[in-house]
């Protein structure tokens, strides 16, 4: 996607989600939620702004209502995070730098998310 952006290659995104085994034309971020957030950052990032393809068969569900919601993922996985912008990489860079001084030398085997307190809102258990 950023290879056809670099070439102004980028004309449509045809989204949905799946397993990985076969395109089950499922809602888009329904099972890959933080594949898919990378994705549209990634979107935001080369300032995409043109035709979205939401490509799904809601065959046990409201044909109207599955589109809705794909619509409203959609939006969900673009908005901005609490802290008001998204994560650039010196964010990435400080949290490893950290993890490799003498600061960090006790914290082992962890998954530290920098996501700009996302988590925290998205399961709104601390605010």
């Amino acid at each position: 996607m950023a290879l056809c952006a670099k070439h102004d290659r980028l004309f449509q995104i045809h989204v949905n989600d799946n397993y990985g085994d076969w395109d089950w034309d499922m809602l888009v971020g329904q099972v890959n939620f933080w594949t898919t957030l990378e994705f549209f950052y990634w979107l935001k990032l080369v300032e995409f702004d043109d035709f979205y393809i939401m490509d799904f068969f809601p065959y046990r569900e409201d044909g109207r209502a599955a589109l809705a919601q794909c619509v409203c993922n959609t939006w969900r996985f673009t908005a901005q995070v609490p802290l008001g912008r998204l994560a650039q990489p010196e964010d990435i860079a400080h949290l490893v730098a950290y993890l490799c001084s003498e600061l960090g030398g006790f914290i082992c085997g962890q998954c530290i998310l920098v996501d700009g307190g996302r988590t925290l809102w998205r399961n709104r258990q601390y605010l």
